[in-house]
């Protein structure tokens, strides 16, 4: 039964896959896993929670990485969507895609990457966000953005980006530009905001390497009309790891990051 209603799903999200104003939600796995680390649940859980009653729909692709058979990761990325499916009980799956070690990455291929599984969605516009006087729309940070504009007492907070560079380089994953915009789309609607960027390495001691990546975010969102003035970046290295001790290579991948200390002038 379940065979037949993923089919049904698959061949009603051609729609939903032409609409305007998708968001992808990145979610990754550890080697061989088909249930996400816990992490990577509360990443989901509070997804699901923060977006309640505003999510229209939602794609599902799964992938895996080439390291076994073409068999068993075709297998692995079915049960990786099985598994992730009750997550939406109360959303309309519309279609979904099961890619197995087909990784789908642009550019340089890297395994951590590719075990992902990308939740395309769209949301309900909630015009009662226009009380707090802000354009920002309710995507993967949005909730973030909001909360802070929204509380008066809170006037400094660290808000840590979706976004993964590859290993050694401060090329971050392509996949990861809509987050960009709607980094863009906050700076620009709330000029009383001032952000300092913190770029982080994995695996070792690297100033130089964290400030490119920081300074890639700072020259992003300058050249698209932000006032430097309200900008500021610094790298730190290796020092404020988002995982530690790095055991796995996934867990290299989490701490090649960016994050963001956002103050507003009240």
């Amino acid at each position: 039964m379940k065979t037949v209603l993923f089919a049904l799903m698959a061949f009603s999200g051609a729609t939903f896959l032409n609409a305007q104003d998708l968001d992808t939600l990145f979610l990754f796995y550890e080697l061989n896993a088909d249930r996400l680390n816990s992490s990577e649940q509360q990443k989901l859980d509070n997804f699901v929670l923060q977006n309640k009653g505003q999510i229209k729909a939602v794609h599902i692709n799964t992938y895996c990485d080439t390291s076994a058979s073409t068999s068993y990761n075709k297998g692995l990325s079915n049960r990786r969507l099985i598994n992730l499916s009750p997550a939406f009980d109360s959303i309309e799956i519309s279609s979904f895609n099961t890619y197995g070690e087909v990784s789908n990455v642009k550019g340089q291929y890297n395994a951590e990457f590719a075990r992902r599984a990308e939740v395309i969605y769209s949301i309900i516009p909630n015009n009662s966000q226009n009380a707090m006087n802000t354009k920002v729309k309710s995507r993967i940070k949005g909730n973030a953005f909001e909360e802070f504009m929204a509380d008066t007492t809170l006037t400094t907070t660290t808000i840590r980006l979706s976004i993964l560079f590859y290993a050694n380089v401060d090329t971050y994953y392509s996949e990861f530009e809509s987050e960009l915009k709607e980094l863009h789309e906050f700076m620009r609607d709330n000029e009383n905001v001032r952000a300092h960027i913190r770029g982080h390495v994995c695996c070792g001691d690297d100033y130089n390497l964290s400030s490119n990546r920081a300074y890639k975010i700072y020259k992003y969102l300058k050249s698209r009309g932000i006032d430097p003035s309200r900008l500021s970046f610094k790298g730190y290295s290796n020092k404020i790891p988002e995982v530690s001790p790095e055991v796995t290579e996934y867990d290299k991948l989490r701490n090649r990051r960016v994050d963001i200390i956002f103050t507003k002038e009240i």
